[in-house]
């Protein structure tokens, strides 16, 4: 089970990874949050979800160190964007509000971080299936399974799925 939030993602545009300080825990869940998983805290896993939709969400597999120092709020990140091959992403959609999908085999994407962006499948050969947390609305692709706004597609997508309006939480165990 997941027990630490550390970051929360309200509006399109914030990007809640924060680097060099000290990590806080998120206190709200419907406020934008920045925050980071403790350096040194041994964590296997990273879970992207909706505040109010549990049955959708994208899990990070952990393993692979860049994407480890953005979590972790490292220094090792540098300041600019990157293009990560094979990073280890599931994905899970159940219930009925959206199409339904049980959750995906593991996919290695090539994934861009970005301390001004965010997170994302490479914009360009992503599958936009799994992750899209970036600052800025997704222009290149809209292979989203839904979006309920063109604002949404690439700033707030899980597995798919693109709300404006639902907090995403950041969740480690």
């Amino acid at each position: 089970m997941y027990r630490t939030h550390f970051a929360t993602k309200v509006s399109t545009t914030f990007v809640p990874n924060v680097r060099n300080q000290l990590a806080m825990p998120a206190l709200d869940v419907t406020a934008n949050s920045a925050g980071h998983i403790p350096a040194g805290a041994p964590f296997t896993q990273a879970l992207f979800r909706f505040l109010n939709v549990p049955t959708t969400y994208t899990v990070y597999a952990g393993g692979v160190d860049a994407i480890d120092n953005v979590l972790t709020g490292s220094s090792l990140f540098s300041d600019t964007e990157r293009a990560i091959n094979n990073v280890p992403l599931f994905a899970s959609r159940y219930g009925s509000r959206f199409p339904r999908a049980g959750p995906s085999a593991k996919a290695s994407l090539q994934v861009l971080v970005n301390p001004a962006g965010g997170i994302s499948e490479h914009h360009a050969t992503g599958t936009d299936a799994y992750l899209s947390l970036w600052s800025g609305a997704d222009g290149s692709s809209n292979l989203y399974v839904f979006s309920d706004s063109a604002v949404a597609r690439g700033t707030k997508c899980l597995a798919g799925i693109c709300l404006q309006d639902e907090p995403i939480l950041y969740m480690y165990r």
